[in-house]
């Protein structure tokens, strides 16, 4: 028997950054990571420079050290051994993830 450790984590970015899964809301950590996975799920599917990241949530205050805050938000958010908010049921260092995104009111793909 074999059982799925993978749900649907549900984002909300009108309003509050917010993630729940099967009804519960999921630690998304400061206000600033916050705002880097908000930019980052308003472009499903592409890439974001990382100088628009920074002009976007720093703007023109960003710095060396804000590149560097990027860098350990975006690791965090991928490394599961670490944070296992959006990935539980991945072990840690595995050599991919597949991750399938749904706009509301449309099938996924």
């Amino acid at each position: 028997m074999s059982v799925s450790l993978m749900t649907e984590v549900h984002f909300s970015v009108l309003g509050p950054v917010e993630a729940h899964r099967d009804g519960a809301a999921l630690a998304l950590g400061r206000p600033k990571q916050r705002a880097v996975l908000a930019l980052l799920l308003a472009e499903p599917g592409r890439p974001v420079s990382m100088d628009r990241i920074l002009d976007a949530v720093w703007g023109e205050e960003a710095s060396e050290a804000n590149r560097a805050s990027v860098h350990t938000y975006i690791s965090n958010r991928q490394d599961s051994s670490r944070n296992r908010t959006l990935h539980p049921g991945v072990p840690s260092r595995t050599s991919g993830r597949l991750c399938h995104r749904r706009r509301l009111g449309r099938p996924s793909r």
